[in-house]
């Protein structure tokens, strides 16, 4: 079923319950823990939080982020194997092992509608690009066709269609359950700015066909950024946070071996030279004067440069 069809243009594990966060770390969302039960700001156990959730097209209406509906309606049908009527979110057990975060589609919900996650980079690094996967299961257990879109960006009203991460259930209904696509897509010139968002939607509607629609689970939603130089981009941004607002810290855990850096002026002159071994950090005095200066670093013959600010 994998990329047949486009039709809209367009490792940390972590609770559900819990506001998730690109702190620096790669990111693993999982919905072991979800129920069905909602989706809200202040989330009881087994719901969805709205800092990170949004759902649209529902005959409900729409829950945007910070919003809250708990237990109630098309936002909260709970737990379900599947082969459900009433449209709405479920948390669909895929398989013996796996819960997914799923919609069923009728005519009045979800066709069509879309569920958005958003992610604030609360590092003060500039992410310079990441790898986006996702584990995407379909009930194709009606005789309606619907198709499965995935977009992301900076901006919610801007978001870029992902062509290879689209998908689609047949006309022609079957008995085999939920079944497995999985989707990786390398996003190398997304730039994320410290306490800038990064949304990843995935939106559904009809193709063709009558009757009832079809149900999609989307579970393993994995977000990484490489941390070694030899997988990082060339430069990137350093922005001081408060607490560290007079020093510099740049996480160097995953390189082995000697690191060499410097600091260089916007003139291209070398301020000053140094290296570490087999250190977890590089860190240094950050005084005003070293706003808009580059730290250049240098592991086994590659480099990155990375602009510093205040």
């Amino acid at each position: 079923m994998k990329n047949v069809l486009c039709l809209v243009a367009i490792v940390m594990g972590t609770s559900l319950s819990a506001q998730v966060k690109l702190n620096g770390d790669d990111v693993l969302i999982q919905f072991e823990d979800f129920m069905g039960d909602g989706i809200c700001n202040n989330p009881i156990s087994g719901a969805l939080n709205s800092e990170n959730w949004m759902v649209t097209g529902m005959s409900s209406g729409n829950i945007f982020f910070d919003d809250c509906a708990i237990e109630l309606g098309d936002f909260a049908r709970g737990y379900s194997v599947g082969g459900v009527g009433s449209g709405g979110i479920y948390a669909f057990q895929v398989n013996e092992d796996q819960i997914g975060l799923g919609v069923q589609a009728t005519s009045s919900d979800f066709s069509p509608g879309a569920v958005i996650l958003r992610l604030q980079n609360t590092s003060n690094m500039r992410i310079d690009g990441l790898k986006f996967s996702f584990d995407l299961w379909i009930n194709n257990n009606e005789n309606r066709s619907s198709y499965w879109n995935t977009s992301v960006g900076r901006d919610l009203d801007s978001l870029i269609l992902i062509p290879t991460m689209c998908d689609t259930s047949n006309q022609g209904g079957d008995l085999n359950g939920f079944v497995l696509s999985s989707f990786e897509e390398n996003l190398d010139d997304l730039k994320i700015e410290p306490n800038s968002y990064l949304f990843l939607k995935w939106e559904s509607g009809d193709i063709a066909g009558t009757g009832s629609r079809d149900e999609f689970a989307i579970a393993n939603i994995q977000v990484s950024m490489g941390k070694n130089l030899e997988e990082s981009p060339n430069q990137s941004a350093y922005y001081s946070p408060g607490k560290w607002n007079n020093e510099i810290h740049i996480d160097i855990s995953r390189l082995e071996g000697l690191v060499k850096y410097s600091i260089v002026d916007p003139n291209g002159e070398i301020e000053l030279l140094d290296s570490v071994e087999n250190e977890s950090q590089i860190l240094l005095d950050f005084p005003d004067s070293l706003d808009g200066h580059l730290l250049h670093i240098n592991h086994k013959s590659k480099d990155r440069w990375i602009e510093l600010h205040k």
